[in-house]
């Protein structure tokens, strides 16, 4: 299994907007993708960044789909 891990030195500079690029671009190659956001600050009630890589992946690969993304997000604070 290869991975890519997405990081920056700051927020809101763009990981979420490129991850969602990956997800869109690899699994139009035909790679089978899914993603895991280990921390995401900011959360009052549900993790907003989660919540939409989660949907992105849901999408193209059916081993996500059952899951919510409080399961695809270690950390929430």
């Amino acid at each position: 299994m290869q991975s890519l891990f997405i990081t920056a030195t700051g927020t809101n500079v763009g990981k979420t907007h490129t991850t969602l690029k990956l997800i869109e671009a690899l699994s139009s190659k035909g790679h089978k993708v899914g993603v895991y956001k280990p921390i995401e600050t900011g959360v009052t009630h549900t993790a907003p960044d989660a919540t939409i890589l989660l949907k992105a992946c849901q999408k193209v690969n059916d081993n996500f789909k059952k899951l919510i993304p409080l399961d695809i997000t270690a950390y929430t604070f």
